[in-house]
């Protein structure tokens, strides 16, 4: 009887289990989980403008090593200032009005980033 008392958790007890173990997960990972967010994310891009713009395989071998050369300038920054992401998404909303933060799909569940 008290080995079965062991092993029987209340809920709470194993939410907190649930919840440690998956931080725990999360924070051993989370470099590559991310990774593979942003190499989906741009292999979507890539299909898009193959699809749609008509780019070939040199283009979008071009496009992928220029994509490459932003995230080293992101790693060192530019003459000592800062450099990422978010400057992109201010260049391409002051410049184009091209806002991430906005989506075209207004559906039920769409979450706004």
């Amino acid at each position: 009887m008290r080995s079965l008392k062991r092993l029987m958790k209340s809920d709470r007890e194993v939410r907190e289990i649930c919840k440690r173990e998956t931080d725990a997960y999360l924070r051993e990972n989370y470099e590559q989980i991310a990774k593979q967010a942003a190499y989906q994310t741009i292999a979507v891009v890539f299909v898009v403008l193959h699809r749609y713009f008509g780019f070939g395989g040199r283009r979008l071998s071009q496009l992928k090593e220029h994509i490459e050369s932003e995230f080293v300038m992101m790693k060192t920054g530019i003459f000592g200032r800062k450099y990422d992401a978010d400057d992109c998404t201010k260049f391409l909303k002051d410049r184009y009005g091209i806002d991430f933060s906005e989506s075209a799909y207004k559906a039920e569940g769409w979450k706004k980033l």
